[in-house]
């Protein structure tokens, strides 16, 4: 005997979660397929922000779609558990609504995965990519349309084994996207070694912007980085390796000239700070020098 229950809050709960896993692996997935394209079809792009960019945007989406793939896997099987012991009928209205709405924000997903790439075409992006992310955008809205008109349709009656049929595949598919993106990013202890380095890079940085402070105010350079500490222009940690806790190297090359020093974990050809701050892994030194006009005494 089927119950014909009032509007549950249990079945607005399950299909909350279908929609969540809806958003977050839908998002992985074009986010993942979108990095690949890019990397196969790339843009020039002289950006420096760009490839940092990337890699946090694909750790993101490899994140959301293997939260999504568990929390779609979880709400189905409460669905179906709840259907075949007749808790609610599969033709129940909250069910029913919730299945339509699952559809919209399909919908609603190509149509601003669309826009984007419009936009991208008419900024001059590479016409290849734009058009194979466009078809990936909407190969992943098709696939979700597909689902869950299925699911729509479906009766109480419909056996595991079809189910399975359509589910399992689909689980597979985004499993192999989640890997394939696993497998170019960084491990987490590289990209905890290439953050440290960063902040390596973005203390020698400010330290290059503190030393023209304080040679402009006292008409030479400091004979040590303490002094930048002691005179308040500088915070001790800025002048200490964030890994170690040993001071930067520094060196007075020439009235004008000097050069600091840093050991790196690792090597990189682009940093967000600019060609002048490549380096290699092991202890690299960067000379600068400053203008003779920050030297020369006002009269």
């Amino acid at each position: 005997m089927i119950v014909k229950a009032t509007p549950s809050p249990k079945i607005f709960f399950q299909y909350v979660l279908v929609i969540v896993g809806v958003l977050l692996a839908a998002y992985g997935a074009e986010t993942i397929v979108a990095y690949h394209i890019e990397k196969l079809f790339p843009d020039p792009d002289l950006n420096p922000f760009r490839e940092s960019w990337q890699l946090s945007k694909l750790r993101g989406a490899i994140s959301a779609l293997l939260v999504g793939i568990p929390v779609l896997v979880i709400a189905h099987k409460m669905i179906n558990r709840s259907l075949r012991l007749n808790r609610y009928d599969a033709n129940h209205p909250v069910r029913r609504w919730m299945l339509y709405i699952v559809l919209l924000i399909a919908g609603l997903i190509i149509i601003d995965d669309l826009a984007g790439i419009v936009n991208n075409y008419l900024s001059g992006q590479n016409e290849l990519q734009q058009y194979l992310k466009a078809l990936c955008a909407i190969a992943i809205s098709a696939v979700i349309f597909s689902f869950y008109c299925f699911d729509l349709k479906r009766s109480v009656l419909t056996s595991k084994a079809k189910m399975r049929m359509v589910a399992y595949p689909l689980a597979l598919a985004m499993l192999a996207v989640a890997a394939s993106g696993v497998l170019v990013i960084p491990t987490p202890h590289q990209a905890f070694l290439d953050r440290m380095d960063q902040n390596r890079i973005r203390d020698l940085s400010e330290l290059k912007w503190t030393i023209e402070r304080y040679a402009d105010k006292h008409k030479q350079l400091p004979a040590r980085l303490l002094e930048l500490v002691e005179r308040k222009l500088a915070y001790s940690d800025q002048i200490t390796d964030p890994g170690s806790g040993v001071l930067y190297g520094y060196q007075i090359l020439a009235p004008t000239k000097y050069k600091l020093c840093a050991s790196f974990r690792s090597s990189t050809e682009k940093t967000i700070y600019g060609p002048e701050w490549q380096h290699k892994a092991g202890e690299e030194c960067f000379e600068m020098s400053i203008s003779l006009k920050l030297l020369r005494k006002e009269k």
